[in-house]
């Protein structure tokens, strides 16, 4: 019986759980059921009282509705004042129905598994009590706070008022934000013209675009001004109507005007069309310049690489063809070699070995005896050493031979014809490190044999960079910090020379006047073109810098930075249309120095021929005067029209916007009363307020910074 009581407890322990979630559920029911019906009562007993305070409340209160609006919305707001205790009624039904009970089922299924029946009891005995910390106890007190207290009644009026007024903002915006939707397309369609053609010739004409994002660029920006006034459209409508949805529902609820701070609206298609206006007034302008230049460019162009990739892959395909093309030639030509020198080496092997171990100082009978058999063993194998040592410089020459096409055709950017010297380079190569490791002082070719030597031992450093067209001192002009200093010191160089001719006046020299800004590297590029014209042995494409005797040779240049490449073509075309014209210009063989010196001043006195100074403008008609041929004339306009061109790209770049501080703040030597610049500063009387006279220290530093704007302004126009 026993065991039959233990197996029935072994099968009641998974059963009872189960058995304890039925009858709490049923128990829980009934228990939920009851409560629900009492608090419906409760609410339902509370209601007429409820309702009473909420119309008294919307008939009285003041604070809820204030002024003429707020006695409008005071007569709707009483009709739907029922609205509040009914939906009390309803959501507390509700939830006890629900939530409450959830919650019983739980609690009657903890007592059931837990047998505490006696704390249920006393639980429902304070419930049915309405006790305080009891559940029917709390909803009781709570309705009689809803009773005794206004500001339940305060809330509802005020949700009731909120719905109300929602509905009728909605109406007013409808009203509003399809004018205002029209207004913002209307906008964008009147300045879509003159927006599209300045993209278009900016993304023509920009030197900041690189050919392959400017043809996307110029692809997409008609779509993308199709495009632009719908998505206005779209952004306007949705974003106005919200807007003036709430902005109106928050003026009805606070009992103003509807159309309070609707001139937000008007000021935002104002603000709107004046950003149109600053997009091409300021955000244009800056880059809408003849020269394609915008302002302080950098040399930073933007695109995708293209062409990089495009030549990696045409490089690419060039280096295994040439690989392909050597391979043959440079196996079977260093084989060829070590194939002729091999008896040769094996002879001068063994005539070491003899020499250094057979006959050596410290031999002896004994000793070779007592080590014969590796002698032996070494004279045997000194011809498969040779092999193999033979095999090495074949292996070494080959890879030698991909390394040099891999590097001429990479980064030398070498011609095709001497990445065909290679192999017979390498072959000639193979012969001289033979003649000095494996078979001294036997050589099949001569020294000069090979004439696209390249890396060899026995060359001329110089010699090898003339041949492939590399010079440290080329390579040095083309630094971009070095040309620029270099074409900075040739300005205050002519600068102090135009103030000696007085063709600048130094007061605007040291204003930087535009006029002196435009004029003084002017002068400083027809000086270098001149130097370089009279320079003997130079040709077309190289520059001379005077200013410290340095030649920069067009042969073998390297890749120029994007700024000097693109001012590049304008320095070449002024350089032939000065050989072509320099008899006529300057360089007549039947004139005297005095009279091609004349010349020279001549055209420098045009190019500063923008001065509003009577002093300059004196000395500069009579150095025009000098100029007595039409064709002359002509020219030297021609002239100066290439030299202004070239200019203005100059001006608009940063490297030289950086340097014109080290221009013209160089104390400058005054023609007049030779004093420089810092001596007429000192001379001037000290003021009486020392903390004035710092602050005007600084401001002219700053005027002199700030003042550029007005320079490039001046020059562009």
């Amino acid at each position: 019986m026993s065991a039959l009581g233990s197996c029935c407890a072994v099968l009641f322990v998974p059963i009872w759980p189960i058995i304890c979630i039925i009858l709490g559920s049923i128990l829980g029911t009934i228990s939920s059921t009851f409560a629900t019906l009492i608090v419906l009562s409760i609410a339902l007993i509370r209601f007429p009282l409820h309702l009473w305070q909420t119309l008294h409340v919307a008939a009285t209160n003041d604070d809820c509705f204030k002024g003429f609006q707020g006695n409008l919305w005071r007569f709707p707001v009483i009709l739907l004042s029922p609205i509040g205790p009914i939906l009390f009624v309803l959501v507390t039904t509700a939830v006890s129905a629900t939530i409450g009970t959830l919650r019983l089922i739980g609690k009657a299924t903890r007592v059931v598994y837990t047998r505490k029946f006696a704390e249920a009891a006393e639980d429902t005995r304070s419930n049915l009590g309405f006790e305080k910390d009891s559940m029917l106890g709390d909803y009781w007190e709570f309705c009689k706070e809803v009773v005794e207290d206004d500001e339940f009644a305060v809330t509802t009026i005020k949700c009731i008022k909120g719905i109300f007024t929602l509905v009728f903002a909605l109406a007013f915006a409808c009203l509003a934000f399809i004018p205002f939707s029209v207004a913002m397309v209307a906008v964008t369609i009147y300045r879509l013209p003159i927006n599209f053609f300045k993209t278009m010739k900016i993304a023509l004409f920009t030197v900041v675009l690189r050919w392959d994002l400017r043809i996307i660029v110029l692809f997409m920006l008609p779509l993308i001004h199709t495009i632009f006034p719908v998505l206005v459209l779209v952004v306007s409508m949705v974003g106005s109507f919200f807007w003036t949805w709430g902005i109106t529902h928050q003026n009805l609820f606070e009992d103003h005007s509807p159309f309070r701070n609707w001139n937000q609206l008007v000021d935002t298609v104002k603000e709107y069309y004046e950003e149109h206006k600053k997009f091409v007034s300021k955000r244009c302008d800056r880059f809408d310049h003849p020269t394609g230049i915008p302002m302080g460019w950098n040399g930073q162009q933007y695109g995708f690489g293209i062409e990089r990739i495009i030549r990696f892959q045409l490089n690419f395909l060039l280096c295994v063809a040439l690989v392909l093309y050597q391979t043959p030639i440079i196996l079977v030509g260093t084989t060829a070699i070590i194939a002729i020198k091999y008896i040769p080496c094996c002879i001068n092997f063994w005539k070491e070995y003899y020499k250094g171990c057979l006959c050596g100082s410290d031999s002896n009978t004994v000793t070779m005896l007592t080590i014969w058999p590796f002698h032996l063993l070494a004279i045997v194998l000194m011809p498969v050493g040779s092999l193999l040592f033979g095999g090495c410089f074949i292996l070494l020459a080959f890879l030698l031979s991909i390394d040099d096409v891999r590097s001429l055709i990479f980064e030398e950017h070498a011609p095709i014809c001497v990445c065909l010297g290679v192999p017979w380079m390498n072959i000639h190569r193979c012969d001289k490190w033979t003649a000095e490791y494996y078979a001294p002082e036997f050589r099949l070719f001569s020294k000069k044999w090979c004439c696209c030597r390249h890396g060899d031992d026995d060359d001329d450093e110089s010699e090898r960079q003339q041949q492939y067209g590399r010079s440290s001192s080329s390579r040095e002009t083309l630094n971009a910090d070095v040309y620029w200093d270099r074409f900075a010191n040739q300005c205050i160089q002519s600068t102090a020379e135009l103030l000696a001719n007085s063709f600048l006046d130094f007061d605007s020299v040291e204003g930087m006047d535009p006029s002196c800004v435009q004029s003084i590297p002017s002068v400083a590029v027809f000086a270098i073109l001149m130097d370089s014209l009279q320079k003997e042995g130079l040709k077309r494409g190289d520059i001379y810098w005077k200013v410290d005797e340095t030649v920069c040779e067009a042969k073998g240049r390297a890749q120029l930075d994007n700024i000097a490449a693109l001012l590049w073509p304008m320095v070449l075309d002024l350089q032939r249309f000065l050989e072509k014209n320099k008899k006529t210009l300057i360089m007549k063989q039947q004139q005297q120095e005095e009279e091609q010196q004349q010349a020279k001043m001549a055209m420098q006195a045009l190019l500063c021929d923008n001065h509003d100074s009577d002093e300059s403008t004196e000395a500069i008609r009579k150095a025009l005067a000098t100029i007595t041929s039409d064709k002359q004339r002509a020219l030297n306009n021609q002239l100066r029209t290439k030299i202004s061109r070239l200019v203005l790209a100059i001006l608009r770049v940063r490297p030289f916007q950086e340097r014109m501080e080290k221009i013209f703040e160089y104390k400058y030597k005054n023609p007049n009363n030779n004093k420089t610049m810092d001596d007429d500063i000192e001379a001037q009387p000290p003021s009486d307020d020392d903390q004035q006279a710092d602050k005007s220290s600084e401001d002219v530093k700053t005027t002199r910074t700030s003042i550029l704007g007005r320079i490039f302004t001046s020059s562009d126009s």
